[in-house]
């Protein structure tokens, strides 16, 4: 289907709201969307700026800065004395790419570059982390702050709190790319369980610089404690990632042993 034949309306703010998403940003994430789910096929004339101003009831200054967001994502190509036209979709690898035995979130593709934001010991903590990890008040952890980029593009910033335990089985003046839970494994304190938890939240600063998103962009969070064979609590992690550049993933299977069939996570 071209994609001068598929016009909708759909009403976005050409400013945004305050503590809203920029317009801009709401634009991209439709024209994104569009993209990905089919209904704008590889090689299709793009929709112009005139028609997506039309469309979609915004100003051109918008629909430009959203059509560039579009091309440094590669889902479009624009060549100067042509119309723009769709790309070809990025494939997602058939296996997941994990940081570690626990995750299963999965990237499209395998982080190249890990930075080290910040590390150190920490007395003071957010209360949920203190809770979390069963700290008696005053009870020091490590702190490390990660920010992990895959071809030059940021994509996740973690935040990790250790326990004592923990960080005494690593070299601390020398952490590297691999993740925290792999390099307590490889010293002899392997994790046997974690409570996950996934959800959505808005981007801010210093978070949004880092990752390279505008201000309330939607993020992927995902905040995880880690438990050692003797179900005590040895790390606390909260990761914000990008959705354009993560992606939840799982594989089910369908028990109907019992009277109320429901799926199950293999």
């Amino acid at each position: 289907m071209k994609a001068s034949n598929t016009r909708q309306q759909m009403n976005v703010p050409s400013k945004a709201s305050r503590g809203g998403v920029p317009a801009y940003y709401t634009l991209y994430a439709a024209l994104g969307q569009r993209i990905r789910n089919g209904e704008l096929a590889p090689g299709d004339t793009f929709l112009s700026e005139n028609e997506i101003a039309t469309s979609y009831r915004v100003s051109r200054v918008t629909v430009r800065r959203a059509l560039a967001m579009l091309e440094k994502d590669g889902l479009l190509i624009r060549r100067q004395g042509a119309r723009t036209s769709v790309a070809e979709l990025p494939q997602l690898r058939s296996e997941p790419v994990s940081e570690g035995p626990l995750d299963y979130l999965m990237t499209r593709g395998i982080a190249a570059d890990t930075k080290n934001l910040d590390q150190g010991w920490r007395s003071a903590v957010p209360a949920d982390v203190a809770r979390a990890l069963r700290l008696a008040k005053g009870e020091k952890v490590f702190y490390v702050c990660r920010l992990r980029h895959h071809e030059d593009a940021p994509f996740s910033y973690s935040q990790m709190y250790l326990t004592k335990a923990a960080a005494d089985r690593l070299d601390l003046d020398a952490l590297g790319n691999d993740p925290i839970l792999v390099m307590l494994e490889q010293n002899g304190f392997a994790a046997s369980s974690a409570d996950q938890f996934l959800s959505a939240t808005l981007a801010h600063d210093p978070v949004a610089e880092h990752l390279g998103v505008p201000i309330s962009s939607a993020l992927f969070e995902m905040r995880r404690i880690a438990f050692c064979a003797d179900a005590k609590p040895i790390l606390y992690q909260h990761s914000l990632y990008r959705p354009d550049k993560y992606e939840y993933y799982m594989r089910l299977s369908r028990d109907n042993a019992s009277t109320r069939p429901r799926w199950r996570h293999i």
